[in-house]
């Protein structure tokens, strides 16, 4: 190489050195001038090898983005160009060369190379600059466009959405292109709960696509992942299973795009309860990828169903250390924010810490980004209606705690004051006896959007003039926590689903008592907290409680203590089931009332209580039973012995309505809480413990006390009726009392703020 173009090559460097902004288009011909035919391009390639060798990377980078431009065609120079933006992050200057080749038209490998780097590095924005006719000739720029246009213009947005499912299902590109395409398609379509169109969408590119060798394996994976998924979302979960199997899985190399297709499989089999599968598979999936949280999360919520507890320290550990660091959210459409959602219920359920419901803050406010700032709708607030209208938005409103506590308020609720609408998106049983309570309740406006998406849902509310949306879900199963991400109601309210903050800009308010809510944790909620002056649950009064049941009917002895645990199994740990063995071996007229766990938690629980050779016939498990028949059962229980970090909810409640002694733990967090809150509402703290150790010393001094059992009970009973702990009409008017003061402070065009009602 001459000293003139090594001059040149320092030349450029330096002129990048001063401003990396600006393309140095003089020294670039200087660098060609007098050079004809084949020798500029072999000059180029020695200038930009040169460039390496003296490493100045960013002038290397520009002078082989300047010899794509100028060789669009050449196979060389793209792989160069390829190769040096896997290297370092290119300067500004190399952007605007990348945009000008883009707008050119070049070649469809270059325009290949270009889109990955693109979305590798987000700068979708250059998008913008290229014209229309050419973005819509490429699949791979027409899926970085809807990219790019999803965070202005909603309309935009919905009408490139369109145009790109048209161009999908008219194989107008070539089937790599297409590939990338209608993953971004699926990503966002299943976020809106459109499953019908992915079925559509993915049905016509496996079926109908020419030659799929073209496209990689995992990219085919992910396509047909989408799909399977879309089928169970539709209520054919056994279809995906057999379609998505892989015997091999476990046997992939480890590699971030093996474990993301394991994981999305794993989610699979959590929908068809294979619960130990789904363990299995998101435990590979997390060792593949330790910054998988999603997948840690998820597996040590299945391992606790299962009462897997080998690995049970370790994995939590490694949970917590992976969630400590900002999230590796990846290129999916909103892809944080579907992080945090399958985190967040487990690290909320499962661990009692302060610190991690802080970070779990952090990580959501990393997740906003994912959100374009919603348009503002402008509200009328100087019309004064002649009704609130409040709608209620949840998946569960069929035979489910959430169902259990609101079917009283439902049918107290002042219909001259309150419009109530309903919006259940589950896939419900019509004649779910608790479905059928509360449609009755609440008339033709309880409607079933279980196959609308979330947009046409948050229509639906802005259409209506809904003036506040209360969140039953959070991010609760089969939840929709983004629903309500374009603030369709001026007033939002996370309620009683879910038991910690939803860590979102979008959620005004959330609902907690004087208990839950103490000055140590109420910084872990971005919500405005509001404080009611009773149980910040809802009771039923109403609710039906069969009769004629006897110890005999539940498999009881006539005689002895019975030890009641009704909780939901993942809420047990080691710790408390070796107690309640502990218990059964130092009090021989202890019996212990379980949940009947199935599968493999039945089995492991049974094996424990054989190593401790403690007789079987001790341990009685109850099987699930219609809410009337469980209620009733539970007078037979003699101490209730709650679980913890995850507490009872409304199992606390149904145990107090018994007037039955309920041993708990006061937590530090919203979620270990409640029980204590219940007790503490109807002033027996003497069942509330502050450690483990206490909690113990109570049971045994209950287990040894049959009077102070007596007479615990004579109290519970006395004060649920004096501090009205089941007054449903008592509730309903103090809960319509707050939102009503909500209501009004919105008026007055106030900001939320904490308040205690």
């Amino acid at each position: 190489m001459d000293k003139r173009l090594k001059r040149l090559t320092r030349e450029i460097e330096e002129k990048l050195i001063a401003n990396n902004k600006i393309v140095p288009e003089k020294e670039l011909n200087k660098l060609m001038l007098h050079i004809k035919g084949e020798q500029k391009l072999k000059k180029l390639f020695l200038s930009t090898k040169h460039a390496l060798e003296k490493k100045m990377f960013n002038t290397a980078l520009l002078l082989s983005a300047h010899t794509a431009e100028k060789y669009p065609m050449n196979a060389d120079a793209a792989a160069n160009l390829d190769a040096l933006l896997e290297l370092s992050q290119p300067p500004a200057c190399v952007w605007v060369i990348l945009g000008r080749i883009l707008s050119n038209n070049p070649g469809k490998n270059l325009i290949l190379t270009l889109s990955k780097h693109i979305r590798d590095t987000k700068q979708e924005h250059m998008i913008e600059h290229i014209p229309e006719e050419i973005v819509n000739k490429s699949g791979l720029l027409l899926s970085l466009k809807l990219k790019n246009s999803r965070k202005k213009s909603s309309e935009s947005y919905n009408e490139l959405m369109l145009l790109a499912q048209q161009k999908c299902n008219n194989d107008a590109f070539p089937p790599i292109e297409a590939a990338e395409l209608v993953i971004y398609l699926c990503e966002a379509l299943l976020l809106e709960g459109r499953n019908q169109e992915i079925q559509e969408l993915t049905k016509s590119f496996v079926e109908e696509t020419g030659d799929l060798t073209q496209v990689s394996p995992e990219r085919l994976q992910i396509i047909k992942t989408f799909k399977a998924t879309s089928e169970a979302n539709l209520g054919n979960p056994f279809v995906a299973i057999k379609t998505q199997i892989i015997p091999s899985l476990l046997s992939r190399a480890a590699s971030s795009t093996n474990a993301k297709l394991i994981y999305n499989i794993a989610l699979l089999m959590t929908k068809v309860d294979l619960r130990e599968t789904a363990a299995l598979l998101y435990k590979k999936a997390f060792e593949m990828d330790s910054t998988m949280s999603a997948a840690g999360f998820h597996a040590l919520y299945q391992t606790s169903h299962a009462c897997d507890w080998e690995e049970r320290d370790s994995l939590s550990a490694n949970c917590l250390s992976s969630f400590s660091k900002p999230i590796v959210s990846g290129k999916g459409e909103r892809a944080a924010a579907r992080v945090i959602a399958s985190c967040a219920f487990t690290a909320t359920t499962l661990f009692d810490s302060l610190e991690l419901q802080q970070q779990f803050l952090s990580r959501s406010k990393e997740a906003s980004v994912d959100f374009s700032t919603p348009i503002t709708r402008k509200f009328s607030n100087n019309i004064t209606p002649q009704k609130l209208k409040i709608a209620y938005v949840s998946s569960d409103f069929y035979s489910h705690a959430t169902a259990f506590l609101l079917s009283g308020l439902f049918e107290e609720h002042d219909q001259n004051k309150f419009d109530i609408h309903v919006f259940s998106y589950g896939f419900n049983d019509v004649n779910d006896p608790f479905r059928r309570r509360i449609r009755e309740a609440v008339g033709h406006r309880f409607l079933d959007v279980s196959r609308w998406s979330d947009d046409a849902i948050a229509a639906s509310i802005t259409n209506q003039n809904i003036d506040i949306a209360v969140e039953l879900k959070g991010y609760t199963q089969n939840s929709r926590p983004f629903l309500l991400h374009k603030k369709p109601a001026p007033i939002q309210i996370n309620y009683l689903g879910f038991p910690g903050s939803m860590g979102q800009s979008y959620i005004d308010y959330f609902v907690a008592d004087k208990y839950t809510v103490t000055p140590n944790n109420r910084p872990q909620f971005s919500e405005s907290i509001v404080k009611l002056p009773i149980f910040y649950q809802p009771p039923d009064a109403n609710r039906n409680v069969s009769s004629g049941g006897s110890r005999k009917s539940n498999d009881l002895p006539e005689q002895g203590v019975i030890l009641g645990a009704f909780n939901s199994i993942y809420k047990l740990t080691p710790e408390l089931f070796h107690f309640w063995l502990e218990l059964l071996e130092n009090y021989s007229d202890t019996y212990l009332w379980l949940i009947e766990p199935v599968g493999g938690a039945r089995r492991r629980l049974l094996e424990l209580v054989q190593s401790r050779n403690i007789s079987r016939d001790r341990i009685i498990l109850a099987p699930f039973v219609e809410q009337s028949e469980h209620i009733e059962r539970l007078k037979f229980v003699d101490i209730f012995m709650d679980t913890y970090p995850c507490v009872g909810h409304t199992t606390a409640t149904d145990v107090l309505f018994r007037n039955v002694p309920l041993v708990t733990i006061a937590g530090k967090t919203f979620a270990s809480r409640v029980a204590a809150s219940a007790l503490f509402h109807i002033n027996c703290p003497e069942l509330i413990a502050d450690s483990f150790v206490e909690y113990k010393q109570i049971i045994k001094k209950l287990v040894e006390n049959p009077k102070l059992r007596a007479e615990l009970r004579v109290k519970i009973q006395k004060n649920t009726q004096a501090k009205e702990l089941f007054n449903t009409k008592k509730y309903t008017s103090i809960w319509e009392q707050t939102l009503q003061i909500l209501h009004n402070r919105w008026k007055e065009g106030k900001q939320p703020v904490d308040l205690e009602i």
